[in-house]
């Protein structure tokens, strides 16, 4: 999976991708990739809420999985990391579907934070687990496609606040030209009065 890149770029960075995804544009897959991430939140967090109001039906099978009881702390961790998830997610969507940038901040630095610690776990077993490698790619992968979604975005935001800045001082000379009378009518107004007479002394 390999991003194409923009040959006339936005804002003079060559590192903004303009597709991904298939071909689709930035934006659009972002929002897909909101909307995929919204679809395991939404079946995470009845999961997690399950298992941590109903923990008693779950101790047993976790104990003859992991020879330990499990810690009611962890299904709280983790229903809290699925609804963080969740929420940020909404703002990824949100941000990406009405073009404010800053709504896809939050879901970056997941993303950046994700792919660090499957990093820092991956680095003992990406020797002998081959499919860690291309689990890594695709996350930066992702982790690309949202920044240079996050890029032009900023950078549209940019171009608009100039446009309407340039409007709104186009719109005021129009109106200070129009406070002003015109040249002929100006000399038409103005009272002809004869110069004083000249004496000499």
């Amino acid at each position: 999976m390999k991003p194409r890149r923009i040959s006339d770029d936005i804002s003079g960075d060559s590192s903004i991708m303009k597709t991904c995804c298939c071909c689709m544009d930035v934006r659009l897959g972002t929002i897909v990739l909101g909307f995929c991430h919204l679809v395991m939140s939404l079946f995470y967090l009845p999961f997690h809420f399950h298992v941590s109001m109903y923990s008693k039906l779950y101790e047993e099978r976790y104990f003859e999985t992991y020879g330990t009881a499990p810690r009611s702390a962890d299904n709280s961790v983790a229903l809290g990391i699925a609804f963080f998830s969740f929420i940020v997610t909404v703002l990824l969507i949100y941000g990406a579907i009405t073009r404010q940038p800053s709504y896809l901040l939050p879901f970056f630095c997941l993303q950046v934070f994700d792919f660090c610690v499957n990093l820092l776990g991956a680095v003992g077993a990406i020797s002998y687990i081959p499919e860690l490698k291309l689990m890594l790619k695709n996350n930066a992968y992702f982790i690309g496609c949202v920044w240079s979604c996050y890029k032009i975005l900023v950078n549209f935001r940019a171009k608009q606040a100039t446009s309407d800045f340039l409007f709104q001082v186009h719109s005021d000379e129009k109106e200070s030209q129009n406070l002003l009378p015109n040249y002929e009518d100006a000399v038409k107004d103005t009272p002809k009065e004869s110069p004083p007479p000249y004496t000499s002394n």
